[in-house]
């Protein structure tokens, strides 16, 4: 860095205003620093930091140092489990901010993840803190490095930066979605469900996750793969030739995931609304896996619907295929849920 690339920073904007309001979700924080104005763009900016995930973080940088990765292969459960959940914030994704009166859509945004290392993003903070931003506490005392400063585009063309001081501010956040960590082993017989409640629970954030077993039951992918290419809608879309091709690339993926005459085991399942689950069978997630090898990488996903709406609690009923194919005989699955996905709807603030 030069000293005329500091005055260039300095100059990025023609107008700068503080805004310093937020919102706090558990462990997360997410705060509006201010805006800036270049020319008619102007930008919105969040200071954004989420501890849950932090914490989970740092205990996965202390078990990589004090148990270091053995020479042999790990199991498909060690990838699972060694994954690290995402920083998830409040204002992770921003559709609109309304002050006072006047709303601005907003079109995209971007973040940055090393604030401490990116010096146009210090220059930008520092003057918003020299202009009066003052960062909440729990922002104030975490390292840089732990800080994500997203920035945010304002649809239009603008002539001047809106006048904020005590006006009412709102924003409105996009649909998001959160993956919670757990683990809770089922032992389930083909062909019958369990009316006992499962819980499931994340230990980095607390959250709970209620559901309930509908039934358990094996499906035949190369019978199912069957309907659909005999589905007249389908046909109608292709040529002979070009159905041929397709069947036969598909079915040979299929062949290598799923050989002719095995099932995949599926699971009617009920819980919330937002909430879907994840199923894998013990003795496959034991199995030992190199994740470099490409071994079992065929990228073939299979969504399931259920037979019903509603379950025997009164909840939605969902279905999930466990992606580890078993003999059509199998009549005791050992199965885990190692995580569970869960959804908001677009959700509205007045800060």
């Amino acid at each position: 860095m030069n000293l005329v690339q500091l005055l260039d920073a300095h100059t990025q904007w023609d107008e700068l205003a503080v805004i310093g309001r937020g919102k706090d979700e558990g462990e997360a924080v997410s705060e509006l620093v201010g805006m800036t104005r270049k020319g008619g763009e102007v930008r919105l900016y969040a200071l954004q930091f989420d501890g849950a995930a932090r914490e989970a973080q740092l205990r996965a940088e202390e078990k990589r140092l004090c148990h270091p990765p053995r020479r042999k292969r790990g199991t498909r459960r060690d990838d699972l489990e060694n994954w690290e959940p995402a920083p998830h914030f409040p204002f992770g994704r921003l559709n609109s901010i309304r002050i006072g009166s006047r709303s601005f859509e907003i079109t995209g945004g971007s973040q940055s993840l090393a604030v401490q290392e990116d010096w146009e993003k210090l220059v930008l903070l520092s003057e918003f803190l020299r202009c009066g931003y003052r960062p909440c506490e729990t922002l104030a005392c975490r390292e840089l490095s732990d800080l994500t400063l997203t920035e945010y585009e304002l649809r239009g063309v603008h002539r001047r930066l809106p006048r904020i001081g005590d006006r009412p501010l709102a924003v409105t956040a996009a649909p998001d979605s959160r993956t919670h960590c757990c683990r809770k082993r089922l032992r389930l017989a083909v062909g019958q469900g369990s009316a006992r409640p499962y819980v499931l629970t994340d230990a980095s954030s607390g959250s709970r996750c209620r559901f309930y077993i509908e039934s358990l039951f094996l499906s035949d992918p190369w019978e199912e793969t069957e309907k659909v290419f005999r589905d007249p809608r389908f046909l109608e879309r292709m040529d002979a030739q070009g159905m041929e091709e397709l069947k036969q690339r598909y079915f040979g993926m299929l062949s290598g995931f799923c050989p002719k005459g095995m099932f995949l085991p599926v699971v009617e399942y009920e819980a919330e609304d937002e909430v879907s689950l994840e199923f894998y069978q013990t003795e496959w997630l034991n199995t030992p896996h190199d994740p470099s090898s490409g071994e079992g990488a065929s990228g073939m996903i299979f969504l399931m619907k259920p037979q019903h709406s509603e379950g025997r609690h009164g909840l939605p009923l969902k279905a999930a295929a466990v992606h580890s194919p078993v003999p059509g005989e199998t009549g005791v699955l050992n199965l885990e849920v190692l995580r569970w996905h869960e959804r908001s709807e677009q959700r509205n603030w007045t800060l």
